[in-house]
């Protein structure tokens, strides 16, 4: 099982809320249940594998929904960083890798699949950044392996 260091402030059903209601959002109950047992903070088993060796990716840190450290990003701030790159509302980022790509959930598909956004590609357009990992948001979690460096 998943354990995460360095959690950001506990959250509440409240503060969940409050952040739907200001990004015009509606989390589904997977993406609230994580929230609530960790928001933000780096996972333990950090490595993806997504169809073979050379396709690995890190997610480094989940972005916390809300925080008292400024000098952490939070998921709302990555979002709206997201709106004006074009990307559409429905992908939700909730954490980077160690090169500040980020890690999006479809909060419009029923399976709430992930994907990776690189935020590298010049100029970003959306079929070149988006790469499906092909796992929904609970089967992401269970399927990412230690780090082995």
């Amino acid at each position: 099982m998943i354990t995460f260091d360095n959690l950001d402030p506990e959250l509440s059903l409240e503060d969940i809320r409050q952040v739907e209601k200001e990004l015009k959002l509606k989390f589904p109950q997977v993406v609230i249940d994580h929230y609530l047992k960790w928001n933000g903070g780096f996972p333990d088993h950090c490595i993806y594998q997504h169809d073979d060796e050379r396709n690995q990716v890190c997610i480094e840190q989940c972005l916390p929904l809300k925080t008292d450290n400024k000098n952490h990003t939070t998921a709302q701030t990555a979002y709206r960083d997201l709106q004006k790159r074009d990307v559409p509302a429905n992908y939700f980022p909730f954490g980077i890798d160690p090169c500040g790509a980020y890690f999006l959930v479809d909060l419009s598909d029923p399976e709430y699949a992930v994907y990776f956004y690189q935020t590298d590609i010049t100029p970003p357009k959306l079929e070149a950044c988006l790469r499906p990992l092909d796992a929904g948001f609970e089967e992401f979690w269970q399927r990412l392996g230690p780090d082995i460096d």
